[in-house]
């Protein structure tokens, strides 16, 4: 019986053996590998009885741990990210990002990637101090089943990306499909800050709006579009509640541009009028286990929805059509801009009297014969009635 239990062992070991060599583990994968699997060799003796069960299950572990080991150390493949086969063998590029691993078809997007994670990183540290991800994957999936086979069904079409804490992995749709309408950097850097924001909670589950606007303040991002959505609900009167956003990817396009720009000014909000250290210090009750709402309750005195009350009411002063107008960049430049439109029209009008004249011209004769100046009783032949 203990030999079949040793044979099972060292035949699951050369499963395992053969399993990295179908992922391309590197060299030094292999031989760290092939040295742990030697190991089954010292659980037989000079005449091949086989040791006690205890010893081959001893063995057996270390066979195990050698290969995590491997796996895990510098210059394998699954510190390259490969945790599985489909990050390994479906991708023909992987280079080191800061902290993570960039995984793709082609290095084509790498260094615009690399760029931003290491400027976000910057700003992490800065808003919430060392929390920056570590061990992650990012991967471009550059075509639609790609994508959907690592991030699952429910994925609303118009994000380009998103983070999964739970895998620590990012999954970016290629610019070539991507309806999000913003460069892949930009998306990189948003999803790289809710890892972080993740890790900065312990793993606990933030509201959305802190989630999406902490992620969009680390990342910098604060668009035209976002401009636009803020200020026609602040015309309008209409905003998001905090209460509704929880279901943000079930939103449609425009509402969610909406929720996302709310929740961006939520935490700049915060920032500006109580300070970065209150920010830190709800973050860091939420990743104690308070509720949202008695964090904030804890820190600047209101609950979710009064913190929203106090956020719109700020929104509506600031985003106000008088003063837009009066913010000097748009005033000269909405000048500027009639002035443009008011010297097009000009010329144009001008363009459409000479037309007006030119046609009066054809009907109306400018070329007069006065005759001759010193006989003007001579008719001249030119002048003489038609008979």
């Amino acid at each position: 019986m203990p030999d079949v239990q040793y044979s099972r062992a060292v035949n699951l070991s050369r499963e395992m053996f053969a399993y990295f060599r179908a992922i391309k583990a590197d060299v030094a994968t292999v031989q760290v590998f092939t040295a742990a699997h030697s190991l089954s060799a010292l659980t037989t003796g000079p005449d091949g009885v086989s040791w006690n069960m205890k010893r081959i299950g001893t063995a057996f572990r270390l066979i195990v741990f050698a290969a995590v080991i491997c796996c895990n150390g510098p210059g394998s493949a699954f510190a390259q990210g490969a945790r599985d086969s489909s990050t390994t063998v479906s991708f023909r590029f992987r280079a080191r990002l800061p902290g993570g691993v960039f995984i793709a078809n082609s290095d084509r997007w790498y260094s615009e990637v690399f760029e931003a994670v290491t400027k976000t990183k910057a700003r992490l540290d800065s808003a919430l101090g060392d929390v920056a991800p570590v061990d992650y994957d990012l991967i471009v999936a550059d075509t639609e089943e790609l994508f959907a086979s690592l991030v699952g069904d429910g994925f609303p079409d118009w994000g380009g990306a998103v983070a999964i804490p739970s895998q620590n992995r990012i999954v970016l749709r290629s610019p070539e499909i991507s309806r999000a309408g913003k460069p892949l950097a930009a998306l990189a850097a948003h999803e790289y800050s809710h890892l972080a924001v993740h890790s900065a909670l312990r793993g606990r589950i933030a509201p959305r709006w802190l989630d999406e606007g902490l992620a969009m303040y680390i990342a910098g991002e604060w668009s035209y579009q976002d401009f636009i959505a803020i200020t026609i609900a602040s015309w309008r009167g209409k905003f998001v509640p905090f209460s509704r956003m929880r279901r943000l990817n079930t939103f449609d396009e425009k509402t969610a541009q909406l929720a996302y720009a709310e929740s961006y000014l939520a935490i700049k909000y915060l920032i500006d009028y109580y300070g970065v250290g209150t920010l830190r210090e709800i973050v860091t009750l939420l990743a104690g286990g308070e509720t949202p709402d008695a964090a904030l309750m804890q820190t600047i005195g209101v609950d979710q929805e009064g913190f929203q009350e106090e956020l719109i009411l700020d929104i509506r002063q600031r985003f106000s059509l008088i003063n837009i107008l009066m913010e000097s960049t748009i005033f000269w430049g909405a000048l500027a801009l009639l002035v443009v439109i008011g010297y097009i029209l000009a010329q144009r009008r001008k363009k459409k009297r000479y037309a007006i004249w030119e046609e009066r011209e054809k009907y109306e004769s400018t070329d007069f014969d006065y005759g001759d100046p010193e006989h003007p009783e001579q008719i001249d032949d030119e002048d003489e009635p038609w008979k």
